[in-house]
Formats: structure tokens, C-alpha cells, sequence
């Protein structure tokens, strides 16, 4: 009972620091971003639910999970994403459904094919992300360099 209790405390954290004023705080360029924001504000707040059932899963350790969910929650990084129309909070959420299907299926013949769908979706849905800009195989400095910027 306590660990619901302390989940949904930890969501309504969440989902307050992305809702609260999201049509103020940052300016909204029109009706049609507002609503697209607040889209990317709830799937912010179930990257919290998916982290906090992924990290549970893996380490069988609720303290743990709920660590890590109020972590993901308060973290600037990932308030900030939620409040914006953000490709990044959406490839988030789909490598952490990714992961809670491998975990939760656990058959290894269907990995890679989960892993194959999701990084085709995933590629729709953040084309900009550092791998697919060239589609090319990058040396180690350039992915040295890539990870400390």
C-alpha cells in the first residue's frame, strides 16, 4: 500500500512540474504547439512510470524504482523536455518501452525483433538523433568526441 502511495506521489510530482502553467512558462507560439506540448508533458510523466516498472523489474528493489522515478522527475533535464514539444522525451519514452517489453516478454526470439521495430519507429520519431545524421559508420574519436560534447 505504501509503495502505491509513494508512486502516485512521486506522478503527481511529475506531472505538476510539466503541466503546471505549461501555456505560460515558455510562451507558446500558438493553439496548435500548446496542444502538441501537452502531449509531450503527459509522455514525460509516463517516462517516470515506465522507469520507475523497468527499474523494478531489472533490481527486484522498490526503493530503488521509486528513486529513480522521483529522480526522472525532478531532474531539470527531463522537466524541461516535458514542457516543450521535444523529440528527445519522445525517443526516451520509446527506448523505455523497449526495454519493458524486452523485460516483460523475455524470450529471446523475439528480441531483435522488438529491438528492429522500436529503432525503426524510433529513427521516425528522432531523426536527428547523432547516429542518423550520416548513417554511417563513425571512428572512435568522433564517438569519443560526440560523448564528452
Amino acid at each position: 500500500m505504501r509503495r502505491k502511495i509513494f508512486l502516485i506521489s512521486v506522478l503527481i510530482i511529475a506531472a505538476a512540474l510539466r503541466f503546471y502553467r505549461i501555456g505560460i512558462v515558455p510562451p507558446p507560439i500558438d493553439q496548435f504547439n500548446l496542444s502538441i506540448r501537452e502531449v509531450s508533458a503527459f509522455i514525460g510523466t509516463v517516462n517516470v512510470l515506465l522507469l520507475y516498472l523497468i527499474t523494478e523489474k531489472i533490481f527486484r528493489n522498490n526503493k530503488l524504482g521509486l528513486l529513480s522515478a522521483w529522480t526522472l522527475s525532478v531532474i531539470p533535464w527531463s522537466v524541461e523536455q516535458g514542457r516543450i514539444v521535444s523529440q528527445v522525451n519522445s525517443g526516451l519514452f520509446l527506448i523505455l518501452l523497449t526495454i519493458l517489453f524486452i523485460k516483460l516478454i523475455n524470450r529471446q526470439i523475439f528480441t531483435p525483433i522488438i529491438v528492429l521495430v522500436s529503432s525503426l519507429i524510433f529513427y521516425a520519431v528522432y531523426p536527428q538523433f547523432w547516429l542518423f545524421r550520416n548513417l554511417r559508420l563513425i571512428s572512435l574519436s568522433e564517438f569519443i568526441n560526440n560523448l564528452f560534447l
